[in-house]
């Protein structure tokens, strides 16, 4: 199989990076508001709540590449994801 390159427009390219800010956001924010929580609500020690958060955010660097390697290997319904 060959691979063609395909030229993108700097409209594409910011139409994706304005779909990008909404959805970074979604996963961004629940992380601060986490830590706030913790400390203000539970009363943990911000130290504690801090690298709790932490590594929820490292075990999800390491995580993701394993999961979608696998879901690249398995087939979907209708075929290969790839």
């Amino acid at each position: 199989m060959t691979a063609t390159q395909r030229v993108l427009t700097r409209r594409t390219i910011a139409t994706y990076a304005i779909g990008s800010l909404g959805t970074g956001g979604f996963a961004t924010l629940p992380g601060l508001v986490l830590v706030f929580y913790l400390t203000d609500t539970l009363g943990i020690a911000a130290l504690a709540a801090g690298i709790l958060v932490t590594l929820a955010k490292v075990w999800d660097v390491i995580i993701d590449p394993v999961i979608g390697a696998h879901s690249d290997r398995s087939l979907a319904a209708r075929g290969s994801r790839r």
